[in-house]
């Protein structure tokens, strides 16, 4: 049997990554459900605690606001109550305004978050105030219509709740005026009672509502003016908020809730708004999202948390069960393994003869596929057949399951594949026993032999051609002593001394010719080589010179031209001297008498192309590429002596250092051939 040593490799390391696969799919397809349901929960706990979170900042908005509303309809009932007192109306019917003011003289004291009281005439000059200041002193008389809070309490002379305003003498701290008209009892409208409120007071209101310590509360009137933010001082500017979003949805009556980014504090806010009915207001309730959805993180993070230490488990637990079944998958598929790896055909069968088994290489062998051989009668699919005379040949099989031994194939066995087309074969059967040591069926082994057939027919061959030829200058060396043994024939013809020696040598040299070129075949097959880096020009020069005296008596001209910068090739030296010695004693032999030959090197990439160019008899163009084939002789060369061995031996040696050969020829004209070899690096 040979086993492809390359086959199981691969193949092993195919299954294994299929099976890492399948059991990493088998996994995946069990955890997939548990991560989306993980998914799923965690997102709806993320979802809902979210929801809460909104939920519960626009709860406090809202809030704030019914509480900002509260306290002005508050402070409206108290400007109502004043202006309806009938002793207040007459005083003020009258014209008595600082008589009248003296009435409200306790109002800043009974109700604290009212700075001051200030009567206006309907026309809107200011009459009297309390308490009353030398400033305020210097501005009564003075017309205030120009002010919002004027416009709005006359436009249907109803208390109306006025835009902060910035006094209008230095008093240190801003206002927000409540007017509310005084009429008569029959309704005419006789002046206007202005409560003037401190920010702080409001800012107060807001600080009731508990937003946790990093949220904050923030209220707006109906221009967008802050009134009251934890950091807003009272003896700041009006500061103008209209310009934020939040503030403008107020302003438009919008509620809501909304996540948006604060670039001066670079973090993400919550921030819910809410109108303040009836009045125009704005209250937002802000607080960094990272505290505002603390709690959502952390109930989806324990969520999350709890859906990962099931899936560990769910996952430990299975891939512990996936490994141990695999374990036994594994044992299975190393027996299957073991067996497709067999570079040779391997059956089996029963004890009834039926196919039980069937590798890859006998699906090659036979053209039968697996699935169709399995459970079909072994003669039903293969067929083995004596060559001689394409008998049935199943003796060794019949012998293995009778006696239980092994057998092997006769020779000269051929296989019939699936199409008909037969093979070659060889090898044997081997019994396989039951548990209780009986034969319970065969195992059957066979392979390829064609080409070791054709190659033990190519060796015979070339042995019998060799020792065909060596009987010549055998002949001829055995003639030529038999001369030498007769004293009285070279008395007779002293030249045929001469003769004799050149015969012996020209025989020698044939016979060693024929043994070099077996011994160099031979220790090819045996993979017998040593490489080193070689220079060209050092071999061929040696080589010319070698053939020079051969030259000589052909007056052949034999001209090298080296390369300027000398090549040098990895090779075997021995093989290379062998190359370079057949192509130029070649030359040399089938040239014309006084002919010539160039041999020339020409660097193309990390290639050297040597050409050897005569100019003798050539090769026809039909025996061109017959010529590196063993035994072959050309029809313009069969003349001279030669084993046929040369060039075949020649483009083997080519070949087995990385390179290639050509031929160019036309009969009469010499022929070129050219060896190209891979450069040695430096």
């Amino acid at each position: 049997m040979s086993p492809k040593t390359n086959a199981p490799l691969s193949h092993s390391v195919f299954a294994k990554t299929t099976k890492r696969l399948s059991v990493f799919w088998l996994l995946l397809l069990i955890i997939l459900p548990l991560v989306i349901a993980a998914i799923y929960t965690t997102l709806g706990v993320f979802r809902d605690h979210n929801t809460l979170a909104l939920e519960r900042r626009g709860a406090i908005a809202y809030l704030a606001a019914s509480m900002a509303k509260e306290n002005l309809e508050k402070i409206i009932d108290v400007g109502v109550s004043l202006s309806t007192r009938v002793q207040f109306q007459k005083l003020v019917e009258s014209g008595k305004w600082n008589e009248a003011i003296k009435l409200m003289e306790s109002v800043p004291k009974d109700f604290p978050y009212i700075q001051q009281a200030t009567l206006f005439d309907p026309q809107g000059i200011i009459r009297a105030a309390t308490p009353l200041t030398p400033e305020l002193s210097a501005i009564m008389g003075k017309d205030f219509s120009y002010r919002d809070y004027y416009k709005g309490v006359s436009k249907n002379w109803e208390p109306y709740v006025a835009e902060a305003i910035k006094p209008a003498v230095p008093l240190g701290y801003n206002l927000i005026p409540v007017a509310t008209p005084i009429k008569s009892q029959q309704g005419a409208v006789l002046g206007i009672l202005l409560l003037n409120i401190k920010l702080d007071a409001i800012a107060a209101w807001s600080k009731k509502i508990d937003v946790g310590p990093t949220g904050f509360v923030y209220i707006v009137d109906q221009r967008g003016h802050l009134i009251a933010h934890p950091t807003l001082l009272p003896t700041e500017d009006i500061v103008d908020f209209s310009s934020v979003p939040a503030v403008q949805k107020t302003l438009k009556g919008e509620r809501g809730v909304e996540v948006l980014f604060n670039p001066i504090e670079n973090e993400e806010r919550v921030t819910a708004y809410e109108p303040v009915p009836q009045y125009g207001w704005g209250v937002a309730v802000v607080e960094p999202a990272r505290t505002a959805f603390a709690e959502r993180n952390k109930e989806a993070g324990r969520v999350a948390i709890l859906w990962v230490l099931i899936i560990f488990a769910v996952g430990l637990f299975t891939y512990r069960l996936l490994q141990d079944r695999a374990v036994i998958s594994d044992q299975r598929d190393r027996e299957r393994l073991l067996l497709e790896s067999i570079g040779d055909g391997v059956i089996a069968i029963d004890r009834t003869w039926n196919i039980i088994s069937w590798n890859k290489s006998a699906t090659v062998l036979s053209g039968w596929s697996r699935e169709e051989a399995l459970g079909r009668p072994l003669r039903e699919v293969v067929r083995f057949v004596r060559e001689s005379d394409k008998k049935e040949n199943i003796v060794f099989i019949e012998e293995v399951m009778l006696y239980g031994e092994q057998r092997s194939m006769e020779n000269h066995t051929l296989l019939i594949r699936k199409d008909g087309a037969e093979i070659r074969i060889g090898d044997s059967a081997a019994p396989v026993f039951s548990a209780s040591g009986k034969v319970a069926g065969a195992i059957i082994i066979f392979r390829d032999v064609s080409k070791e057939r054709e190659a033990q027919k190519i060796r015979e061959e070339i042995l019998s051609e060799t020792i065909h030829d060596l009987r010549a200058p055998a002949t001829a060396i055995k003639s030529a002593a038999a001369l030498y043994g007769d004293p009285e024939e070279l008395a007779r013809d002293p030249e045929a001394l001469k003769e004799g020696v050149e015969v012996i040598k020209e025989a020698n040299a044939r016979m060693l010719d024929l043994i070099n070129t077996l011994l160099a075949k031979a220790r090819g097959d045996a993979g017998i080589l040593e490489r080193e880096r070689v220079s060209l020009s050092s071999v061929i020069s040696g080589i010319v010179k070698e053939s020079g005296p051969e030259a000589a008596r052909k007056n052949v001209k034999i001209t090298y031209l080296p390369s300027e910068k000398p090549p040098y090739v990895l090779a075997n030296i021995g093989r290379l001297k062998e190359i370079f010695s057949n192509l130029i004693d070649n030359a040399v032999k089938y040239n014309n008498n006084g002919g010539t030959i160039t041999i020339a090197h020409q660097t193309e990439s990390d290639l050297i192309k040597t050409t050897i160019r005569d100019t003798g008899i050539g090769v026809s163009a039909e025996d061109l590429s017959k010529l590196f084939t063993p035994y072959f002789r050309a029809s313009t060369r069969e003349k001279i002596q030669g084993t046929g061995l040369g060039l075949f031996t020649v483009k083997k040696f080519v070949e087995e250092a990385g390179g290639s050969i050509a031929v160019d020829s036309t009969t009469g004209k010499g022929a070129t051939f050219t060896v190209s070899l891979p450069l040695a690096q430096n």
